[in-house]
């Protein structure tokens, strides 16, 4: 079986993002990118989903499923607003 385009596994989200993010949606887009490449089931140790939101702030502060693209990508702007981008060291 082919595997997707990379292109195509990051860009789907573009939607998504801009929904959320308003007119920040294109750096949303690099740091999904850096980040995940588009895959909401990315896993890095504790840092979780499309955005590689840490532990803390899924299990901890909001709980919610890292996983759910939604939900991870919403609560990523909520940590934006809160905290700004350097949350991200992809940023």
């Amino acid at each position: 079986m082919a595997h997707p385009s990379p292109l195509v596994s990051f860009v789907q989200w573009k939607p998504l993002l801009r929904w959320y993010f308003g007119w920040e949606w294109p750096t949303a887009l690099r740091v999904l990118r850096a980040e995940s490449g588009g895959r909401p089931t990315a896993s890095n140790g504790q840092y979780k989903g499309l955005m590689q939101m840490g532990a803390y702030w899924y299990s901890s502060v909001w709980h919610f499923n890292p996983y759910d693209a939604e939900q991870n990508i919403r609560h990523a702007k909520m940590l934006r607003d809160w905290c700004g981008w350097s949350q991200w060291s992809t940023y």
